[in-house]
């Protein structure tokens, strides 16, 4: 019997993922919640109007808080060699490891699992995987935003599954699942993911030999055993002729420095090529845009994946802008030249045919962002631009370039940067 486990959640005052200003915590045991646990905590670090537009969370609540650093000792015992469970875990996991580099702390060691990507595994075609819209179809009482409501409808959703399932072992359940357990250990961690079942092709019908099949007309798209290689700025159509409906995107990098961490955005815009909210920028810490019509996922340290629908997309979305950006590259000195073999691919999900995939970034030095790759819509259809841009100033640059007000303490070191180290 494996029915323990502890469900996190964290609300953070900023962008950055060292200001945690809220953590709740509930224990399951026997396939019950035994304990629950909230915490406020003083970031040290400016709190966002956005931040506090969601969870509520206001510097005043926080002032004469304990710090992080003065909780961990609770906290701690708590995790350490436990099953950890959170809903879009890889921000509550980076949240966390971002705390305890900004604290001198080791990792502890436990392993975690993510009711967001069991979710999207085991429900597919719902048309939102948000916590909410989770606990709406599951009947669970939310106040969406609070750490500990949040906590605790993660971790009855995740009971709710393994009733579902008829499962009261967490780790076979993950075997028999084909589910990858995420770890966190001292140096280091290993996402959570639980990818798709792979599709079983039925056998392509013969044909009599009498009968001649017409010629199919000439189409962009490569042969099934090939996928196309774009250079940048060849525009091609997407979309033509696909009749799923959906599209995988996904980009990929290797990092010549191993402190160096990117961050995958989708900006969705507007015919003026904004956005209009900030729910219309799809990251770690928003996963899914409201209608499911785009959603991220990290499967891997150095691998981002976007999953389109795109005839669920907003009617006035007429643009998405795919970036990479480097977390606090001005701060730390990282910069794009660290940074190879960045690809992006656009992939058919019903087939897991690769349509096409660009490769960028060889010329890039001192940039901290990247604009890799667009999709637009043209009469109808929608087209791919490759664009491989490099940027300063990391994501706040691109998110203030797309329209959102995003405020940024880093904007005078990166100017410095910048004239320190020109773009050739």
């Amino acid at each position: 019997m494996n029915m323990e486990f502890v469900a996190i959640d964290f609300e953070t005052a900023n962008s950055n993922r060292s200001s945690a200003c809220s953590l709740g915590l509930v224990q399951v045991s026997g396939g019950r919640i035994v304990k629950e646990q909230v915490w406020l905590i003083n970031p040290m670090q400016r709190f966002d109007a956005v931040n506090i537009g969601i969870h509520g969370i206001t510097p005043a609540m926080v002032a004469g808080q304990p710090t992080f650093r003065e909780i961990w000792p609770e906290i701690s015992p708590l995790l350490r060699d436990r099953h950890v469970v959170a809903h879009n875990a890889s921000f509550d996991m980076s949240v966390l490891r971002y705390c305890l580099d900004e604290a001198s702390l080791p990792y502890p060691t436990f392993q975690y699992f993510c009711t967001y990507a069991v979710s999207k595994r085991l429900l597919p075609d719902l048309p939102s995987y948000r916590l909410n819209a989770m606990a709406e179809l599951y009947g669970i009482r939310l106040k969406h935003h609070d750490a500990l409501d949040d906590a605790r409808a993660a971790a009855i959703l995740l009971l709710r599954i393994m009733e579902q399932k008829g499962s009261s072992d967490l780790l076979r359940l993950s075997a028999d699942e084909g589910w990858k357990v995420g770890r966190m250990y001292p140096g280091g961690y290993a996402p959570f993911s639980a990818p798709a079942a792979k599709l079983k092709r039925k056998p392509a019908r013969k044909e009599p030999a009498a009968v001649r099949q017409p010629k199919p007309a000439a189409s962009i798209l490569p042969e099934p055993s090939q996928a196309l290689q774009l250079a940048t700025g060849q525009r091609v159509d997407v979309t033509k002729g696909l009749a799923t409906g959906k599209l995988v995107i996904e980009v990929t990098w290797r990092t010549m420095n191993p402190a160096i961490e990117l961050d995958a955005t989708a900006f969705l815009l507007h015919s003026d090529g904004k956005c209009r909210q900030d729910e219309d920028c799809i990251f770690y810490g928003h996963p899914e845009e409201r209608n499911g019509s785009l959603s991220y996922s990290k499967p891997e340290p150095s691998q981002a994946r976007f999953v389109l629908a795109y005839p669920n997309l907003p009617a006035q979305i007429q643009k998405i802008a795919f970036t990479l950006s480097i977390y606090e590259g001005e701060v730390r000195e990282h910069f794009f030249r660290e940074v190879a073999e960045i690809t992006i691919r656009v992939k058919d999900p019903s087939t897991g045919r690769e349509l096409m995939y660009y490769r960028c970034g060889d010329s890039l030095t001192n940039e901290t962002a990247l604009v890799v790759a667009e999709l637009y819509s043209y009469r109808g259809d929608w087209k791919f631009n490759p664009i491989g841009k490099g940027f300063f100033g990391g994501l706040h640059a691109l998110a203030n370039d797309y329209g959102l007000e995003v405020a940024n303490e880093q904007n005078e070191a990166a100017a410095a940067r910048e004239s320190r180290y020109p773009n050739d």
